[in-house]
């Protein structure tokens, strides 16, 4: 009998189970979970050392590379030809809006959103077997398991002293965003277990997939990201209701969450006013929706396609130039056009180093001078969403949605197939998948974190390994 917590999946061992390209992979996890731990909190190690994962995910692409030149064939798939063309659009988006780029936001912007698709074809290239797609799940929930004792016993009380909330991020240095996520994911992980090994109708197991996720939800709330109590929820709700099989019971879980999200939401807005909630209750009782900061950034999208040069609807602003990580992540020091201007120089905000392109001029700043609120609250004019459509145009945003949206879809039918294949690996993939795939694309919407290669990288490398797994198990 199958209990689901440490059993993920039998598969038949090779006779060199882990080879090099898996190794290179996992030590790239372990770099990206563990190494800002020892070079921020602990200064074990020198910070010089966090080049070791940039540097370690340069060697995973080369090594597969000369995998694949070694194997004399190459087989391009769908996600590849889309992450090629992305990268090609990139350098014609660039090319084509010299005037208002700089080669900082360029490299920025294009690291960020390519680096973790570069994990998605290395495991395929590499051609990962079933023990080793095991064996790094049942690592990546090791590695989950150990945020919370380094939360609270180590984080927490830092944090009463402090009342700093950056200090609650487990062993991701002083980046809460990544202990965000990869928790996140964690919990869809577990829960996939639970929900496969088919025992929630018993007490025990029902306990431990409520207390897994308050202990999350308590991270979050310490963290202080609490726009994800209110986005949280209705994902779990959603989650749920998309489980195959005899689905009455989860469904009605799920509408119960939902119903209990709704009946809460005052008592969230009253408990947690920083998150703006009353105030967009507010605007869609007085129907007032489009004054909302993040409602006014998405109204740009046609403005900008349709009022701006031609150009941009297809290709776009160019990388690095509106509302993205990269934007905000180029001071003065990096601006030499004449058509960068500072924005913020008249504003309360205390952002006079931030120089942007003329269009973010034109199109952003009246929504930060109306009293913008920094963070992930509903005004805040900073989404990766609108980013990716407005720097490299309806093709950038397509092929960047289109595989998230693949991804989501590959992970709702994976869970079926896994089911009719009664293959747990695969149902956990698939779960993570499905769920993480959510959260990362709600993060997007609350702010940059989609442009976040720490963030989205171990997003990335479930995508990687179910849609390698599919392939192993289609193929036999």
């Amino acid at each position: 009998m199958n209990t689901g917590v440490a059993n993920i999946a039998k598969p038949q061992r090779n006779k060199s189970p882990y080879t090099l390209g898996f190794m290179l992979i996992y030590l790239s996890l372990l770099d990206l979970v563990f190494i800002r731990f020892f070079t921020e909190k602990l200064h074990l190690l020198p910070r010089l050392a966090q080049l070791l994962f940039p540097v370690s995910t340069a060697l995973i692409f080369v090594y597969a590379v000369l995998i694949v030149m070694r194997r004399g064939r190459l087989k391009l798939s769908s996600m590849t030809n889309a992450i090629v063309a992305f990268l090609a659009l990139a350098f014609v988006s660039a090319f084509a809006n010299m005037e208002r780029i700089s080669l900082m936001s360029v490299g920025l912007s294009v690291f960020s959103w390519l680096s973790p698709l570069i994990f998605f074809i290395a495991i395929q290239w590499l051609e990962l077997n079933q023990e080793e797609i095991a064996r790094y799940l049942k690592s990546y929930f090791i590695f989950g398991l150990v945020q919370f004792p380094v939360v609270f016993l180590y984080d927490y009380p830092k944090f009463l002293s402090t009342k700093n909330p950056d200090d609650v991020s487990g062993t991701f240095g002083y980046n809460s965003y990544q202990l965000i996520f990869f928790i996140s994911l964690w919990l869809f992980i577990f829960l996939s277990k639970k929900l496969y090994a088919g025992d929630t109708k018993s007490f025990g197991p029902k306990v431990l997939m409520i207390g897994a996720t308050a202990l999350v939800f308590v991270v979050f709330f310490l963290a202080q990201y609490l726009s994800m109590l209110a986005a949280f929820p209705l994902t779990i709700a959603f989650f749920l209701i998309a489980q195959p099989g005899k689905k009455m019971g989860k469904t009605i879980v799920g509408l119960v969450v939902l119903a209990l999200f709704v009946s809460l939401f005052k008592e969230i807005d009253a408990r947690f006013p920083q998150l703006k909630l009353g105030r967009v209750y507010e605007k869609l009782q007085k129907a007032e929706i489009d004054k909302i900061g993040k409602v006014r950034l998405l109204n740009t999208i046609p403005k900008i396609y349709f009022e701006e040069a031609p150009h941009f609807g297809f290709i776009g602003t160019g990388p690095g130039t509106y509302a993205s990580r990269a934007a905000q992540a180029v001071s003065g020091t990096s601006a030499t056009s004449s058509s960068r201007t500072n924005i913020f120089a008249d504003s309360d905000f205390n952002l006079a180093s931030y120089h942007i392109s003329d269009v973010a001029l034109k199109y952003i700043a009246p929504i930060y001078r109306s009293g913008i609120q920094i963070g992930t609250t509903p005004d805040n004019p900073q989404m990766s969403f609108v980013a990716i459509f407005v720097e490299y145009g309806a093709l950038g945003g397509l092929l960047i949605y289109g595989m998230y949206g693949a991804m989501l879809y590959w992970g709702w039918s994976s869970m079926r197939l896994a089911r009719a294949r009664r293959d747990e690996t695969l149902y956990v993939l698939a779960g993570a998948a499905l769920g993480g795939g959510m959260i990362l694309l709600e993060m997007g919407f609350l702010g940059t974190f989609l442009e976040s290669s720490r963030v989205t990288i171990p997003m990335w490398i479930v995508f990687g390994l179910l849609y390698r797994y599919r392939r192993i198990v289609k193929t036999g």
